[in-house]
């Protein structure tokens, strides 16, 4: 079902919050859109001219779907589609909006890929080593003005592909051999960063790293998703849920073991999805 746009705001004269309700297959809020900043569900108001930005943020119950390979199926009855927006047709992402569903991009903030269109715009000096199970990458050094310059571009090209969120990967170097000496701290503080650009250009950011590091940072971002949380019990994942933002799951499983890690999921207040390694359009959502 296709939604009516109640109320639109193009300039920097008025902020508004609007909430599209689900439609027929699908449950919760659809949108929600608020001033900008963490949580992006209210009104701050603002002075005239100040030029606030409006931010979209998913409800705890949103219907979703992750794909970060093949082709994305629209016709799928969830609110918020997870995709890299490279791989996704202009068409497509347009299509999804049309419909009044939200798109939530990736946004690898800690490697180096090479297949990339800026790939020649990094210098040698902030490429590190492989990444253990994707070798085709390298960890990046979070630290150097030079990188933070390039993933500033990048956060501002995905906010005109129509990006509503981003979703950043590979923010874990601290415990990985990336051939640089990175620390919680510089992690911490490289995500505070993050945070600061991506709501700076009228988007949500999800918190998707280390659990160690989550409790410090939840109260800063806007909602998250976690990969593979269960196995250690998913203690940040499972406080951030405690707080009322929307905090989404993927475990790897299949038709049979759905029930079982669907369990353990709901039991730590995640919205979860089970998903295959492809991350193609195979899903099996918990909450439905």
């Amino acid at each position: 079902m296709l939604w009516a746009v109640f109320g639109m705001c193009w300039r920097w004269s008025c902020v508004m919050a609007l909430a599209l309700l689900g439609c027929s297959g699908t449950r919760g809020t659809l949108l929600v859109l608020g001033a900008g900043g963490a949580g992006g569900t209210g009104n701050d108001g603002g002075s005239a001219g100040a030029g606030p930005k409006m931010t979209w943020v998913p409800a705890v119950d949103v219907s979703w779907q992750v794909q970060l390979s093949g082709n994305v199926d629209t016709t799928l009855a969830v609110q918020m589609f997870y995709v890299d927006a490279d791989l996704v047709p202009a068409a497509t992402r347009g299509v999804i909006h049309d419909s009044g569903r939200a798109i939530a991009c990736y946004l690898s903030v800690g490697s180096f890929e090479p297949w990339r269109s800026d790939a020649a715009s990094f210098p040698s000096a902030v490429i590190g080593n492989p990444l253990s199970d994707y070798p085709r990458e390298q960890w990046v050094d979070i630290r150097s003005p030079d990188l933070r310059a390039i993933i500033q571009k990048r956060i501002v090209a995905l906010a005109a592909d129509h990006c509503d969120g981003i979703v950043p990967a590979n923010l874990e170097g601290n415990l990985n051999d990336t051939g640089f000496s990175l620390t919680g701290d510089d992690e911490h503080a490289y995500a505070l960063w993050l945070n600061d650009q991506v709501h700076a250009s009228g988007m949500s950011l999800a918190l998707s790293l280390d659990e160690g590091l989550v409790k410090g940072l939840m109260a800063d971002f806007d909602w998250a998703l976690a990969f593979e949380c269960v196995v250690d019990g998913c203690p940040g994942y499972g406080a951030m849920s405690q707080t009322g933002k929307a905090v989404l799951g993927v475990e790897y499983g299949n038709a049979s073991t759905a029930p079982g890690i669907c369990a353990k999921i709901k039991g730590y207040g995640l919205n979860g999805l089970i998903k295959n390694r492809a991350l193609d359009g195979f899903r099996i959502a918990c909450n439905q």
